[in-house]
């Protein structure tokens, strides 16, 4: 029996968020396909799933130990020397990938997120990404922006598979009613980055919260520019309106997604924005920025609102829109279920792994 050797980032232990979620449909897929199927997982740490050999999976967590990564693949032993090809699942792993690929003679592809595509490369991740057999991205804009970055390496070929919903994630739960009852508006997302558009939507919900006194705007997520947006909305007069609620387990952020009136995210360079499908597969119409790739899942006028990057005014006319009772609201979230039902299920997402971890080399 041959083999393929996966190399991920984390989300093997159960770990929340898009590119974990990512990681485990991988994992998944690559279990029907009847090869056997190893796994190297940078970040994860010993222990539960990670820890277990099934359904034709092995798998080996570093805990964050590169350099006993690197050094396994340059001089491990327990390698599987009949492998066929090794995927790696983040361009950071690429000079791992590399290395593996020297010693067991077979051809490796690096797949992109997003963001990390189109930045500057160290030069061993240069060196990692120019002996790749393949590229894969999760949308056509990551593919096209890297390209544009990087035309020195466009000529590899490269596949577009768009991501999908993770089995975890579909199903059904009692939506969170808001605190005290109010109604709200959600985002989530990474509090790392300032291209994710807070300050856009803060500025835009200040607009609407004249006009709607009642409405709250719910922050779902972390990271180490909380206190800046925390102190923003304060500076704005929203201390009581705007709830940053951390980071939350899977099952409690879904209950934001069924209750919330509409999902808002902003983002200037999201590379595909997995959160507008967990929107939508719960019947919410999506806000999103026309800039990155956004506008491939959120279609205007039909699945949800696009509008121009940075612009507040805009975003708020849009919220109007999606809160003036009218009837938009419940028409693009229906519209946006049905798309997410017929084209982004995990049933299509890990078909669509299936095809491409079973290609065959050429």
């Amino acid at each position: 029996m041959s083999s393929i050797l996966l190399l991920v980032t984390d989300g093997l232990d159960g770990q929340a968020g898009g590119v974990q979620r990512v990681t485990r449909s991988v994992v998944r897929a690559a279990m029907g396909l009847g090869d056997e199927v190893r796994v190297w997982s940078a970040n994860d740490r010993d222990g539960g799933f990670c820890s277990r050999e099934a359904g034709g999976v092995r798998t080996l967590c570093f805990n964050r130990r590169y350099f006993d990564m690197g050094l396994a693949a340059l001089l491990g032993r327990d390698l599987p020397f009949d492998c066929r090809r090794v995927d790696c699942w983040h361009l950071a792993l690429s000079p791992i990938a590399r290395v593996l690929s020297a010693r067991l003679r077979c051809p490796y592809r690096v797949f992109f997120h997003g963001v990390e595509a189109w930045g500057g490369f160290s030069w061993i991740q240069n060196w990692g990404m120019r002996g790749a057999a393949g590229f894969a991205a999760n949308s056509r804009y990551t593919w096209e922006r890297f390209r544009s970055v990087h035309p020195d390496l466009a000529g590899i070929p490269a596949d577009v598979i768009p991501l999908g919903l993770n089995e975890e994630f579909e199903r059904t739960v009692a939506p969170f009613a808001g605190r005290e009852g109010r109604p709200y508006l959600l985002t989530v997302t990474r509090l790392a980055e300032t291209y994710k558009g807070m300050e856009t939507l803060l500025r835009a919900f200040l607009t609407v919260s004249r006009e709607w006194p009642e409405i709250e705007l719910v922050c779902v997520g972390e990271g180490p520019r909380r206190a800046e947006w925390e102190e923003m909305a304060a500076s704005l007069g929203l201390a009581e309106r705007v709830w940053f609620a951390g980071r939350v387990p899977d099952a409690e952020l879904a209950a934001f997604y069924a209750g919330c009136r509409a999902f808002a995210l902003l983002s200037e360079e999201e590379g595909f924005g997995i959160v507008y499908l967990e929107a939508m597969f719960h019947g919410k119409p999506c806000l999103a920025s026309g800039a990155g790739a956004a506008r491939e899942i959120v279609r205007d006028g039909e699945t949800g609102l696009v509008v121009p990057p940075r612009d507040a005014g805009a975003a708020a006319a849009a919220l109007r829109r999606l809160l003036d009772g009218s009837g938009e609201r419940e028409r693009l979230g229906e519209a946006a279920r049905r798309m997410v039902l017929a084209d982004y299920t995990a049933t299509e997402f890990e078909g669509r792994l299936r095809k491409f971890l079973g290609q065959a080399e050429d």
